[in-house]
């Protein structure tokens, strides 16, 4: 079984009739072929956390998100002193305590 392609050495990819031609470059599937469907990343939802547990750890994203703000505003509100520096760090991983962060939403900084 062999399959010809229709190759045309124009610049235009439309036949004299009006028709999508195959070109080297850019094969027509035929018109009867399924549509593949194109892949997506899904993010899976985070589970909620608990402000009420002092010892464990937010990451960055979990910080704006409790405190509802954008990342640029977070870092400009860090540079400007509104937020707290970090309490420690995973490796290279800023990261802040729960009773840290609650206190930053109750109106305390510290």
């Amino acid at each position: 079984m062999s399959i010809s392609i229709a190759v045309q050495h124009k610049s235009s990819d439309k036949s004299p009739e009006g028709s999508p031609v195959a070109t080297d470059c850019n094969p027509v599937a035929p018109a009867d072929a399924p549509a593949v469907a194109k892949k997506t990343r899904t993010r899976l939802p985070r589970p909620p956390i608990d402000l009420n547990k002092p010892d464990d750890r937010l990451y960055t994203r979990d910080v704006w998100e409790q405190l509802k703000i954008s990342k640029t505003t977070f870092y400009e509100g860090r540079k400007a002193g509104r937020y707290p520096a970090p309490d420690g760090y995973d490796q290279k991983r800023a990261f802040w305590l729960t009773q840290t962060i609650k206190a930053v939403k109750l109106g305390s900084k510290s």
